[in-house]
């Protein structure tokens, strides 16, 4: 597992000093999708490309639980996941080659957000019980504390991560959440986007939702690093891709996951290829 994630790794830093040397930007012409005009770009075919599977290890046992949304740390050295209803946050540790279950709250598992050092998770968790209450919490590894970073008797959206700051939706008010002194603000990127209640909505002068085709629902949200490009889930019709002014870019119709890489733009994600046998491979 090891050695295939550094496999995985260098086609990425490959990608990266392809796409950093050349400065040229992709204009979308309708009629090319945006990885056929990167495949011409640099000359490669994509079934070129061949995965060598050196170890096949499975790290939860089955009895534990049914899993999903794996997301590696920046550096590969630890991998994330959520339980099925999103109530746990488990790690799997490459260096020790240990488990942990390190979050166990309500809701934390629903896009949560991986800090680029990988030390420190942000996540939303819901309290029903009593009077009802949204937070955002963070959870640190190293000291394994967990910290309300901001909480609200209002509904608040799962966090987006960006440039050290949390961007969250409290009902229809935006806000940003400066990571270095825990200061609020309405600052935003204009425009900028959120999934919220099934919905996509978009931040600028004032509150818009924009429609998805087949009104199907927007899971989740996930911004580039650079911030120039955004990624929005949805419940049955694949990946959206939008650029910063929230412009749409591709669709990806088949995809059912989606992870960016950091320092790269770079996407995973997998795809069905037959759904009686439910054959998935990753791109």
């Amino acid at each position: 597992m090891k050695k295939l994630f550094l496999l995985i790794t260098m086609i990425t830093l490959i990608s990266c000093s392809q796409n950093k040397n050349n400065e040229e930007q992709i204009k979308h012409d309708g009629d090319k999708s945006i990885q056929q005009q990167e495949s011409e770009k640099h000359n490669f075919d994509s079934a070129d490309l061949k995965f060598e599977v050196l170890e096949n290890k499975t790290l939860v046992d089955g009895k534990l639980g049914h899993f999903q949304l794996p997301q590696f740390s920046a550096d590969g050295k630890r991998l994330f996941f959520t339980n099925i209803n999103y109530g746990e946050i488990w790690m799997w540790d490459f260096t020790n080659e240990t488990l942990e279950k390190i979050v166990s709250l309500p809701q934390c598992g629903i896009n949560f957000q991986i800090s680029e050092n990988g030390n420190t998770l942000y996540f939303r968790n819901k309290v029903t019980k009593g009077k009802k209450s949204f937070s955002i919490m963070s959870y640190t590894i190293d000291t394994k504390s967990v910290d309300v970073i901001y909480t609200s008797e209002r509904r608040i959206s799962t966090p987006i991560l960006l440039n050290s700051s949390i961007y969250i939706l409290e009902d229809d008010k935006p806000i940003n959440i400066n990571l270095a002194d825990n200061l609020t603000s309405e600052k935003f990127p204009q425009p900028f986007l959120f999934a919220s209640n099934d919905k996509l909505i978009k931040v600028s002068n004032k509150i818009d939702t924009l429609s998805i085709p087949n009104n199907e629902k927007a899971i989740s949200v996930n911004y580039s690093k650079d911030g120039e490009n955004i990624f929005v889930l949805t419940s049955s019709i694949g990946v959206l891709v939008y650029d910063k002014m929230a412009n749409p870019i591709n669709n990806l119709t088949s995809s059912g996951f989606v992870r960016k890489l950091y320092k790269s733009n770079l996407l995973l994600f997998t795809e069905q290829e037959d759904k009686d046998d439910k054959i998935a491979s990753s791109k």
